[in-house]
């Protein structure tokens, strides 16, 4: 319990001080070239928030362990599962708390209404989902290779600067995306764990051959 205390302070803090910059670092990016949004490297970090890129990832896992019959055969798994839990529960967040993305706003916080098309995520910004299904499968991925924490980690951060490089979302945006995103991954690898236990606990019945 005292880590899930630590983890919701740490992301409420991280939270509110990326509110606090918001404004700030959407002025200053009014005068970022745009054509950064179309460079190389951009689009590049950019695809790591979309899913069929982590699908594809997962289905190497899946050829890699069912090949060699690896013990944690559910790597393929837990990624898919996370990915597409993520990505979804960042659509339904976005209908809940329904704030604008800062393009069409002028920088500014504006909430739509909720009987403005509720059902409708368009024009929706918080949280990303792009930063969301990266930061996602960095985190999965952290857990399957502690060693390159630091790349998986970066390489999520890159995708979400391009989301705010783009005027697309606020910083605030990717902070949230980031730790539910981190909170998925714990509980679904929680359950995976649990699931695991379960089954080196309870033996399998023989059932007997036919004479």
């Amino acid at each position: 319990m005292r880590s899930v205390a630590v983890f919701i302070l740490t992301s409420l803090g991280a939270l509110a001080l990326a509110t606090f910059l918001d404004r700030p670092v959407w002025q200053a990016l009014l005068h970022i070239d745009p054509e950064v949004q179309s460079a190389e490297w951009s689009l590049a970090l950019r695809s790591l928030g979309f899913l069929p890129v982590w699908l594809v990832v997962a289905l190497a896992f899946y050829l890699v362990d069912h090949s060699t019959r690896f013990t944690m055969s559910s790597r393929a798994l837990l990624l898919v599962t996370s990915v597409v839990a993520a990505g979804g529960l960042s659509e339904v967040l976005k209908v809940l708390i329904r704030r604008l993305r800062p393009d069409a706003t002028g920088g500014m916080f504006v909430w739509r209404p909720i009987i403005d098309d509720p059902f409708s995520t368009s024009g929706l910004g918080m949280p990303s989902g792009h930063a969301m299904v990266a930061f996602t499968a960095a985190w999965v991925l952290c857990r399957l290779f502690p060693r390159a924490a630091g790349l998986w980690i970066s390489a999520a951060c890159g995708c979400a600067a391009t989301r705010v490089l783009s005027q697309a979302h606020f910083v605030s945006d990717t902070v949230l995306a980031a730790a539910i995103a981190f909170a998925v991954v714990r509980c679904i690898w929680g359950c995976s764990l649990h699931l695991q236990n379960l089954r080196i606990r309870i033996p399998h019945k023989e059932i007997p051959s036919p004479e």
